[in-house]
């Protein structure tokens, strides 16, 4: 998730460029940096900040050049930033988050602004601006060469056809801090790469803490799980799948994984691909251990007995702490009640010290909901949470 800075979406052209701050100015450092502080929801009160004098200059510049985001913007825009860090090299130091649509189109200006932010943790590249409904059509990467980034900690890469997982990997060789990955709607040309990497490298690959999986095909994503050599994604604390196969990476990662979250698609045309979120070539011993927090967004009521079946309905997570599910437009409560005794188990175990629920825009009251779910009520762990606490959980 990117950090929350000032974003900076639109640059002044060169030619507007104002007068040149004062240098005979002298303010305490205490001051410049209780005015930048309050002024930094502004990207135009910090530009007036930095003309004020020149004691101004260094912190204004570190908030507007934190965050970067280009996406919305025309071609223009991104050639324009190119050629400001091409004419203020240190400006490129400031940038600590970066959104860019990166095709094979914009390359060369995408290439170098990409070159010049040596020092950027979040970086989240597309091919193009998505419009309307649907998933867009997958573009070829432009980028051969691995990613030239050591201070990167998260990535999120979507809308992409790569060559094969070996081409993927190999994009990471340069990314010793690398924590977290987010991929969406990525294919490969080629499931089965020709030849597989040496082994992960013990110390020297970094280890993926969490990783974030949206309309991913299984064949991609067993791929990743399998032939990933450069990035170790075998110990992973987070997992969020939404319209995406889980079994393989919880199969994988049952030891380490701490938080899991899980999301099914439903939409007016199409209901949820329970065989998609489930399907995996791996056996399905895959019962979480040291799970602590479980989020399901089920979709749909007959959805949430197959989604806690994976984890061997939640009798063997003896150490999970937190439960937080919506009951979006549930019209059969028997699948409710059978929740309810599942998870008493746990709560009679000790373990188990919240259940929150979303209702999203189902019709019924809280006080049925209690009653169908009367056990955990009792137990006094039942909570009924807002929407807003809801999609807080809800990675984005």
């Amino acid at each position: 998730m990117m950090p929350t800075v000032q974003k900076n979406t639109s640059l002044p052209p060169s030619n507007c460029r104002p007068s040149r701050p004062r240098r005979d100015m002298d303010f305490p450092q205490e001051l410049i940096s209780k005015i930048i502080d309050e002024t930094s929801v502004s990207p135009l009160s910090l530009r007036s900040c930095a003309l004020v004098a020149h004691p101004f200059v260094y912190q204004s510049q570190m908030h507007l050049f934190a965050q970067i985001e280009q996406e919305d913007e025309s071609p223009a825009s991104s050639r324009r930033f190119s050629e400001l860090l091409l004419l203020s090299p240190h400006l490129a130091l400031h940038v600590r988050s970066l959104s860019l649509e990166c095709n094979s189109e914009n390359w060369d200006t995408v290439s170098t602004i990409l070159s010049a932010v040596s020092r950027v943790t979040h970086v989240k590249l597309l091919p193009k601006r998505r419009r309307g409904r649907g998933l867009p059509q997958r573009m070829r990467v432009p980028f051969r060469a691995p990613f030239a980034f050591p201070s990167l900690r998260a990535i999120k890469l979507s809308d992409y056809l790569l060559g094969d997982v070996v081409q993927f990997d190999s994009l990471f060789l340069n990314t010793p801090e690398l924590e977290s990955l987010e991929l969406e709607n990525l294919a490969f040309k080629s499931e089965e790469p020709e030849a597989r990497s040496a082994p992960l490298t013990g110390a020297s690959a970094p280890v993926l803490s969490k990783l974030t999986l949206r309309h991913m095909a299984r064949g991609v994503v067993d791929s990743i799980m399998d032939w990933f050599t450069v990035v170790d994604v075998r110990h992973l604390h987070s997992l969020f799948v939404y319209d995406s196969p889980i079994s393989t990476a919880l199969w994988l990662n049952a030891l380490t994984l701490r938080d899991v979250r899980i999301a099914c698609v439903d939409s007016e045309d199409t209901r949820p691909d329970m065989s998609k979120i489930m399907s995996s070539s791996k056996p399905h011993d895959s019962t979480v251990l040291a799970l602590k927090f479980l989020f399901l967004d089920p979709s749909t009521y007959d959805n949430l007995p197959k989604i806690v079946r994976v984890f061997d309905d939640l009798h063997r997570c003896t150490e999970l702490e937190t439960v937080m599910i919506t009951f979006n437009r549930c019209n059969d409560y028997t699948y409710v009640s059978r929740f309810d005794t599942m998870l008493r188990v746990l709560v009679e175990a000790g373990t188990l010290k919240r259940i929150k629920v979303y209702l999203g825009d189902t019709d019924f009251a809280v006080p049925s909901l209690r009653s169908w779910m009367s056990l955990l009520d009792a137990a006094g762990v039942l909570d009924i949470v807002t929407a807003e606490e809801f999609y807080a959980c809800f990675p984005e």
